[in-house]
């Protein structure tokens, strides 16, 4: 069992991260000085750097723990054997934004898209990537499935995967452009391409 003092530093860095997903999503990451952050969780901005080296490590630390709710919630789905594909499929690009949005506003998703343009070798965007390819795990874990239920050919499953990520990203980028979008609005679009993509194959009893 960990001690008093990891106890008291882990709750620590907890309280850093509420306080800064808060304030991303609040006034947007490039808005958000580390000393705001540091104000919030009541502490110092020394503590602050002691735990995240940069403001952007708080970003991907907060990805990642948006990347273990998705998989909670991929997990709750319990796919059905009779589940459709394409409905399936929906449904986890669904979570995913859902998930996405819980995270940060707007202004900060179009803050990491310029970023993984601008600077698509820095530390934060190697690390973004790795973070979207253990969702993109979820998704070969999903495909799979839906094949050994006899609802998705035992094709190649990576390309597959790879093709509906990008399908994702274009619409997630109009999605984060606009004011007035929803994720539900992508959920229409993506269930509209998956007619395109995704071949029919089984069919529901």
């Amino acid at each position: 069992m960990p001690g008093l003092r990891e106890r008291n530093k882990e709750r620590r860095r907890q309280e850093i991260l509420s306080a800064a997903q808060d304030l991303f999503a609040r006034q947007g990451y490039g808005a958000t000085a580390v000393s705001e952050i540091a104000a919030r969780a009541s502490v110092a901005e020394g503590t602050v750097f002691n735990h995240f080296p940069t403001k952007g490590d708080l970003l991907l630390e907060l990805m990642a723990h948006e990347n273990t709710r998705v998989a909670q919630r991929l997990a709750a789905m319990k796919l059905a054997p009779d589940s459709d594909a394409r409905e399936a499929i929906a449904a986890y690009f669904l979570v995913v934004t859902e998930e996405s949005f819980a995270l940060v506003d707007r202004a900060t998703w179009r803050e990491v898209a310029a970023l993984l343009v601008t600077a698509g070798q820095s530390p934060f965007a190697l690390r973004y990537l790795e973070l979207r390819a253990a969702l993109r795990r979820n998704l070969l874990v999903l495909l799979a499935e839906l094949s050994a239920n006899g609802r998705l050919p035992p094709d190649d499953h990576g390309a597959l995967a790879d093709l509906l990520w990008r399908a994702f990203w274009g619409l997630f980028q109009f999605l984060i452009a606009s004011e007035n979008l929803q994720p539900a609005d992508l959920h229409r679009s993506i269930a509209r391409d998956l007619d395109l993509i995704v071949p029919q194959h089984g069919a529901k009893p």
